[in-house]
């Protein structure tokens, strides 16, 4: 295979595939293709060389497409998180500035920690990484043809950029939500064939806190929780049980 995060390999080798789910559009493969490549074009004048790309990451089509194509620019993309208030914002900027350019070569991603402890630091995620990630997560849950991984985790934090390009590099499905809604989750995964997602305990937590009664269908294969380590009890018993009986 070419280059794993390529959307341009992607429509090479798998152009009819679905690509992405955004509300009721389908996109597939090809069609991500020709959009990455006119925000490539759009975005040429303002890339330089080692210098990262900031980036307003919101769930949105946008982002995908702009994030595509500072992959395909070699640029590293300096993830904002949407929520960020003014001065959190004005924060990481200075603390951007202050890098200045990156001097890893396989840099993809730059993740700035939150700096409660101090100042904000960018976490530097290369290809490498990305794709380490994304064999071992092949490894644990394999592939189907007909995955859809739902995307309802910030794009702007490694759980959601993870899922992105682990996508994009078996050229399966991702389902974008534009945010967390713990009340919609069960008709998303029914209606839109959802087989694989990604939580923290406490979101789940908060799914079956709105729906006690909800169980997962058949077609939901897996469902990955990622956090630090919890408390005791902050997963309920039937969050639990329902985890076990997917």
């Amino acid at each position: 295979m070419s280059d794993a995060l390529s959307v341009f390999a992607a429509a090479r080798e798998a152009g009819d595939a679905p690509g992405l789910v955004v509300g009721e559009r389908v996109y597939t493969y090809a069609q991500l293709a020709d959009m990455t490549k006119q925000r490539l074009h759009a975005l040429s004048p303002e890339l330089c060389d080692g210098l990262p790309c900031m980036l307003d990451a919101t769930n949105t089509l946008e982002t995908v497409a702009t994030l595509y194509a500072l992959l395909e620019a070699r640029v590293p993309a300096l993830l904002v998180h949407p929520q960020l208030t003014a001065t959190e914002r004005a924060d990481l900027t200075a603390a951007a500035a202050r890098a200045g350019r990156v001097q890893h070569p396989d840099a993809a991603a730059i993740i700035f920690t939150s700096g409660t402890t101090g100042e904000p630091r960018g976490a530097v995620l290369t290809r490498t990484a990305l794709l380490a990630s994304a064999s071992a997560s092949a490894a644990n849950l394999g592939w189907h043809s007909d995955d859809r991984w739902l995307l309802c985790m910030p794009i702007a934090r490694v759980g959601g950029l993870s899922i992105l390009t682990r996508c994009l590099a078996a050229r399966r499905c991702v389902v974008l939500a534009r945010s967390f809604d713990a009340g919609r989750i069960p008709e998303c995964v029914a209606t839109r064939r959802i087989t694989l997602v990604s939580l923290v305990p406490t979101m789940l937590t908060r799914v079956f806190d709105a729906d006690p009664a909800w169980r997962p269908p058949s077609h939901l294969r897996a469902a990955l929780l990622g956090a630090p380590p919890r408390r005791p009890g902050c997963c309920s018993a039937r969050t639990s049980e329902a985890c076990r009986s997917s």
